[in-house]
């Protein structure tokens, strides 16, 4: 995200969506990640207006027209969240951090169900 530009316009706005840590909220983690010694301008004293919004593993957002984001969380010790992005008949799954193991992935599975196989 400190490498986004459009986040330092003034009169730009976005909405991010992410999950917390415990008792630590999505945009706190954002904030730590954007202060000194990880990056020298804090998020305060970025141009844009961000807006933090907090989900689970498992939801499901509608976002705009036609585009839906599904959600599962990864197999990670810290747990993560994975996402299927669909635009029409258009799919995207985001899946970072993944540790593998000899289990199955079954919501990860299910979740990329719908993708082309290559």
């Amino acid at each position: 995200m400190p490498f986004f530009r459009p986040i330092f316009r003034k009169g730009n706005s976005f909405c991010l969506y992410g999950e917390r840590k415990k008792a630590i909220s999505f945009e706190a983690l954002i904030k730590e990640t954007m202060k000194y010694p990880y990056f020298p301008v804090p998020l305060e004293k970025l141009g844009a207006t961000l807006q933090f919004t907090e989900i689970n593993p498992g939801d499901t957002l509608v976002l705009g027209d036609n585009i839906t984001v599904r959600s599962t969380a990864n197999n990670h010790p810290d747990g993560r969240i994975s996402y299927c992005i669909q635009y029409g008949n258009k799919f995207c799954c985001y899946v970072t951090d993944y540790e593998h193991g000899p289990e199955k992935a079954q919501g990860l599975l299910e979740l990329c169900a719908e993708m082309v196989s290559f």
